[in-house]
């Protein structure tokens, strides 16, 4: 809750913080130990902005569908964060301006929604690939062995 003086008179303004989810891109080239540092300087500043991290997820080195400033490659880190809509103007031009990063996106979540960690979505389809659906070589004999359907 943030304070204002009017005409002598506090009141007191509601500051209401919406979920946002921040996919940053960085260059390729950065090590582990200064991505971890730029990580926390970001961290710092949504806390400096009353903004609160709730998720990170760092995807790691990734191709770009396209060059991005002479770079193929970028590392990605996604983050879902709480902060109020006046800090996202700040939020941009601090991304913006940052040296290291070579692209962002700030997307309002909807209610309700629940992150998928990317390393568990990435393994998901390989299970899906190598379970047999149970029952179903069950179903095709009993379709195949049909008096209905012989010709």
């Amino acid at each position: 809750m943030a304070k204002a003086k009017q005409g002598g008179m506090e009141s007191h303004i509601v500051v209401t913080q919406k979920p946002y989810e921040i996919v940053i891109v960085f260059k390729p080239d950065l090590l582990q130990a200064s991505l971890e540092k730029k990580l926390k300087e970001f961290e710092a500043f949504l806390e400096e902005n009353n903004g609160r991290s709730t998720l990170r997820d760092i995807w790691g080195r990734r191709d770009l569908a396209y060059p991005i400033r002479q770079h193929t490659q970028g590392l990605y880190v996604v983050y879902n964060a709480s902060l109020s809509t006046d800090s996202l103007k700040e939020l941009d031009e601090h991304l913006r301006i940052h040296t290291d990063v070579i692209r962002h996106l700030v997307v309002s979540l909807p209610e309700g929604y629940t992150y998928n960690n990317f390393q568990q979505e990435a393994a998901e389809p390989e299970k899906a690939a190598s379970a047999k659906p149970q029952g179903l070589d069950d179903k095709l004999e009993k379709i195949l062995n049909n008096d209905e359907f012989k010709l």
